[in-house]
């Protein structure tokens, strides 16, 4: 079973998409911020993880930051997940190596699209 981190300091919007990630089979995770996040991490190893950009302790940014750096951690799939529509905050994350962003609030095809490309085929190396 694969295993997904939700990194949302919105209490509401962090169990509607721990919802909709058990429907389709994930075991899921769930931190209120950044540094939260790194203890899961270190600890889990998640198969993808979603992340909010603006949260307390340590933003979105922040932790993708430091996740990439960590080569034993750099190649977990990452979407980001946020309420602005804003193409500098995607464009930076996409520059720190997140692959997937999605616009709260979403579209099921639009979690659907990301959770397929993590895990097409040649990505999981088959």
């Amino acid at each position: 079973m694969l295993k997904a981190l939700v990194v949302e300091d919105e209490e509401d919007i962090k169990q509607l998409l721990l919802e909709e990630l058990e429907d389709r089979g994930y075991q899921v995770l769930a931190a209120d911020n950044g540094e939260i996040a790194m203890k899961i991490v270190a600890e889990q190893k998640p198969d993808i993880i979603f992340v909010d950009v603006y949260m307390p302790v340590m933003n979105g940014l922040d932790l993708i930051t430091r996740l990439k750096r960590d080569p034993e951690l750099a190649d977990i799939p990452m979407a980001l997940v946020t309420v602005m529509n804003a193409l500098d905050t995607e464009e930076n994350a996409r520059k720190l190596g997140v692959e997937y962003c999605i616009t709260k609030p979403w579209e099921r095809c639009e979690l659907d699209a990301a959770l397929d490309r993590a895990f097409k085929p040649s990505s999981l190396g088959i």
